[in-house]
């Protein structure tokens, strides 16, 4: 058995219609939801296709899962970035955009959503400092942008 560092990409051996799609993602300009599903599967996966965790039996299984949850949590962050590049448009001066209060109070609160989910709380944070970090970055790139 191979392991997935040893595999030819999953396109190598797909279908018209998944090498088109494929074409058309990699000559996308833009696109948020163009490349995941179907360079990985040759295939889109619905939501109600994956077995839910603690049924899980293979590694395939759980990797579908994975890989579908991380599709949809960096759909989510960039929604989140929009509304960061909103507030840069909004913001009236550059001092504003970095505001420790609200970023401890980002933070906080997902750590409450941790705990209330049995999620790691320090993990949580860790990940959302770097989050709301590299947000002020975006901001700041954002802000200055409006300036020229």
């Amino acid at each position: 058995m191979t392991n997935c560092h040893t595999r030819p990409p999953l396109h190598l051996h797909a279908g018209s219609n998944v090498k088109a799609r494929l074409w058309r993602c990699t000559h996308a300009k833009s696109s948020i939801m163009a490349k995941p599903r179907a360079l990985r599967y040759g295939r889109a996966m619905q939501d109600d296709s994956l077995v839910a965790a603690q049924d899980c039996t293979t590694m395939a299984q759980v990797r579908a899962g994975i890989d579908a949850l991380d599709m949809r949590i960096v759909t989510l962050l960039a929604r989140r970035m929009r509304y960061i590049e909103a507030a840069a448009r909004i913001k009236p001066s550059r001092d504003t955009v970095r505001d420790e209060w609200r970023k401890a109070q980002v933070i906080d609160h997902a750590a409450d959503v941790a705990r209330a989910h049995d999620f790691p709380e320090q993990l949580v944070r860790a990940v959302y400092e770097v989050l709301v970090e590299g947000s002020i970055a975006h901001e700041f790139v954002r802000f200055d942008e409006r300036e020229r």
